[in-house]
């Protein structure tokens, strides 16, 4: 085997990978662009500090509102209890 065949048989292995692969590439680069065009129209519109904002806001509230809790109970903040 001459180096020159070995090169055609790797360009030709090449090609044919390349034409199994291709249309089913081809598929999933258009199925891909189509849901993500979807995606993009379909999106909520809202500002993600927004959201960001009002979880962290959710967040800290529980926490703080069971650590008085838990406080009140213990009888540290005697106060509290209603």
């Amino acid at each position: 085997m001459t180096p020159e065949s070995v090169m055609m048989m790797g360009t030709e292995a090449m090609k044919v990978a390349l034409a199994l692969a291709a249309p089913l590439l081809l598929v999933a680069l258009v199925t891909g662009l189509i849901i993500s065009i979807l995606q993009a129209a379909t999106a909520d519109q809202r500002n993600d500090a927004v959201v960001y904002s009002e979880n962290h806001r959710r967040i800290y509230c529980h926490y703080y509102c069971r650590t008085v809790d838990a406080q009140s109970v213990a009888g540290l903040r005697p106060h509290l209890v209603h």
